[in-house]
């Protein structure tokens, strides 16, 4: 049935309007899925088109982190994508990290261990808040603050703020307790039969903010896993419901990381170095930084991002090349090399895109793709000024007016 369905290869996927394609089969169609948000019951394909991957490593770590807070506070299921080392998790049971990734237990072992990525769902977490009078308060995992209470709430509050402080996220994970896996758990829920589920661990904000290394990319283990080559951390992306990253506070892009990471490009960009202005569509509206000629092509803020939280959707008008470009002005110094990037998502499949540099262009992008493709393009400057860069938008077979493109991830950077 599996076969008959989605192919002999599994690659066949369902859409918004083929039903039919399930009606004689016991799969069921994600439209006629019924699951739970945001207090409103929805269908699976609702979830799949709204839920966003919010990238931690491409935004202000206080501005993602209030928003994991907010949708735990609101009972909402958050997923976490992280990377595991099992050096990392604690087995001695007299030790307070017993059953949780951090940084500790790494460093004590000396070694990297076995790695691999994981997706779970947050359960809870620990957090340390500022009071007023400049004493600390622990708000413990495992403790159910109820917000109808003025003294939860205002607790419930003080996390929220800048100046508070994450420990660790507790996650319930698919491996499940050490009975069936011989892994160690942290204490999960407390159940009513009296005791604490199983199936728990504690990832420590130590753990999931040090760049991830192995053996591979790391072979000499130096007492920590900061290696200076390797600078991806082991916390990779939340996966929100569509209410908590687009609560109308984008002011708090702006914020102090509470990681103590203070570093900011001052664009949307997670590297510093990047020339280009709103390359990643984060600042509103979303062509900030951007121009466009005539009405050829039009700008549309979408949450389907290949990083952050937004991407441009590019509404392509017309089929004359000459009025399809999007592009800024930036300065570049004679005799230096830069490289352009850019991630596209061509989901109509009658459009291309190619890079525009100066009077020079890039290659295309793919047809055959509706997935994210990145393609880059190496320019070296003959003059010291200002030049146009940018995209410019091709018609292909089976273009029709109005056809659209995604655009995210734009950057230029100088080549070392």
């Amino acid at each position: 049935e599996l076969t008959r369905i989605f192919g002999e290869t599994l690659t066949s996927r369902f859409g918004s309007t083929d039903e039919a394609r399930v009606a004689d089969s016991t799969i069921i169609h994600p439209k006629k899925f019924a699951v739970y948000y945001n207090k409103k019951q929805r269908t699976l394909l609702d979830a799949v088109n709204n839920w966003a991957v919010v990238n931690y490593g491409s935004h202000n770590a206080a501005y993602v982190l209030k928003r994991v807070k907010k949708a735990l506070h609101d009972n909402e299921p958050v997923f976490v994508s992280w990377m595991v080392d099992f050096n990392a998790l604690e087995y001695d049971s007299r030790s307070a990290f017993y059953g949780s990734f951090n940084m500790e237990t790494l460093v004590e072992k000396g070694a990297f261990g076995r790695t691999g990525g994981h997706m779970t769902v947050l359960e809870d977490y620990q957090a340390i808040i500022k009071n007023a009078d400049g004493t600390e308060t622990v708000l413990k995992a495992g403790v159910t603050l109820d917000p109808k209470k003025a003294s939860d709430k205002a607790l419930l509050d003080k996390a929220l703020e800048n100046s508070a402080r994450i420990v660790f996220f507790r996650t319930k994970n698919s491996w499940g307790g050490e009975g069936r896996t011989g892994l160690p758990y942290a204490p999960g829920p407390y159940s009513q039969k009296g005791s604490y589920e199983k199936g728990y661990h504690d990832l420590y904000m130590t753990y999931l903010d040090a760049p991830f290394a192995t053996v591979d990319n790391c072979p000499d283990f130096i007492g920590s896993p900061d290696c200076a080559t390797y600078a991806s951390k082991a916390l990779q992306s939340f996966v929100l419901p569509p209410e908590f990253f687009t609560d109308g506070d984008p002011e708090e892009e702006d914020t102090d990381d509470t990681t103590g990471d203070d570093t900011d490009s001052g664009d949307d960009q997670s590297d510093p170095n990047n020339l280009i202005a709103n390359g990643g569509f984060e600042k509103g509206p979303v062509t900030t930084g951007w121009t466009t000629i005539d009405n050829g092509i039009a700008l549309a803020e979408t949450t389907d991002a290949n990083t952050g939280l937004y991407a441009a959707e590019v509404t392509v008008n017309t089929p004359d090349q000459a009025n399809t470009d999007m592009r800024q002005i930036v300065s570049v110094i004679a005799g230096k090399t830069y490289i352009i990037s850019v991630a596209v998502k061509n989901s109509s499949r009658s459009v291309r895109a190619r890079l525009v540099v100066g009077a020079s262009y890039g290659s295309y992008s793919s047809l055959a793709n509706e997935q994210w493709q990145v393609f880059s393009y190496s320019y070296k400057a003959i003059a010291t000024g200002n030049i146009e860069v940018g995209l410019r938008f091709y018609d292909d077979a089976g273009f029709k007016t109005g056809d659209r493109v995604i655009v995210d991830s734009f950057s230029m950077t100088i080549e070392p």
